[in-house]
């Protein structure tokens, strides 16, 4: 959740003035200007009413996502329903005509009767096996719409679990190498350096930014997470990784990533394993690797330079 001194609008991600009109999402709890989502005066005011809630579009898109899988939740139901009836109408036919066929058989008279009972006998035993295949017919039907049905909600939870997972991400940078200091404020003022040369100075001081060690301390230095205050910020900094090879030699080693959930992970990684696949079986001189911006990776084949 954002400070409540250091408010971020999420449609234009500029800090949001005290001058500036506001509202923040009843769902998220961030902020946007009422300027970026074209909200007049007059819907402001209806906004900033005790029962009414605003909802920014971020939110309202999983919100429809959620919508978007209960309508296949009710058409599973549906579909089930219209089975069961036909199994239902087919069974009602097949009694009748068992019993069109006892009729049949009564009406051939005494020299036929212990025949006709006799077959009589055989069509009540057919009855109550149909009548159990019936219902064990419904059963497994409604068996395997409940068991689609639980399916798909359990999906839509992983998404939305996913969504929110990477929202709360999205301005995160993870940094490896990077040698431990003794104090929280030397490690501050050493991410700052790094932060403000790959930002062209949109980070101007250690407040702009909040810092963790991740894991148990030990010889190797710990994965350091950086979060900084917006998505331009982090975009400035992975757009100019490339400056780290002139940094110092104490900081010209390190590495940064982007703080990926582990479904990102999971995704990246089959994707680099089949740019490896694919490198394997490539017999013609070129190379495949993964490009791409966050979530929208690639596999993207060239020549490979000869060095002279």
């Amino acid at each position: 959740m954002p400070n409540a001194n250091d408010r971020v609008c999420t449609c234009c991600k500029n800090k949001i003035k005290r001058t500036e009109k506001e509202l923040q999402c009843s769902s998220c709890k961030f902020h946007v200007h009422t300027k970026c989502v074209n909200m007049s005066d007059s819907y402001l005011t209806v906004f900033k009413m005790k029962h009414v809630k605003f909802h920014c579009d971020g939110c309202l898109e999983i919100f429809e996502n959620f919508d978007n899988a209960l309508v296949n939740v009710d058409r599973h139901f549906v579909k089930s329903a219209v089975e069961i009836a036909t199994i239902r109408e087919s069974n009602k036919q097949l009694i009748s005509e068992v019993n069109e066929m006892k009729q049949l058989l009564n009406n051939l008279g005494k020299d036929s009767m212990a025949v006709g009972t006799e077959f009589a006998k055989e069509m009540d035993i057919i009855k109550k096996e149909l009548k159990v295949s019936f219902a064990d017919v419904v059963k497994g039907e409604f068996k395997n719409e409940i068991k689609s049905v639980n399916t798909e909600v359990k999906n839509v939870s992983r998404k939305l679990d996913e969504e929110s997972e990477r929202k709360k991400r999205e301005n995160n940078i993870l940094v490896f190498g990077l040698k431990e200091q003794g104090t929280i404020i030397e490690e501050k003022n050493v991410v700052l350096k790094i932060c403000k040369e790959l930002s062209f100075d949109l980070i101007e001081n250690t407040n702009d930014f909040k810092i963790s060690r991740l894991g148990i301390k030990g010889e190797s230095p710990r994965p350091m997470l950086v979060a900084v205050r917006n998505s331009n910020t982090k975009t400035a900094i992975m757009k100019n990784l490339f400056k780290i090879k002139s940094f110092d030699s104490d900081l010209n080693k390190i590495i940064i990533r982007h703080d990926l959930t582990p479904q990102q992970k999971f995704s990246l990684k089959k994707m680099i394993d089949k740019a490896k696949e694919k490198q394997a079986n490539d017999h013609t001189g070129f190379l495949y690797r993964v490009r791409g911006e966050l979530g929208e990776w690639r596999i993207v084949k060239f020549k490979k330079m000869e060095l002279t």
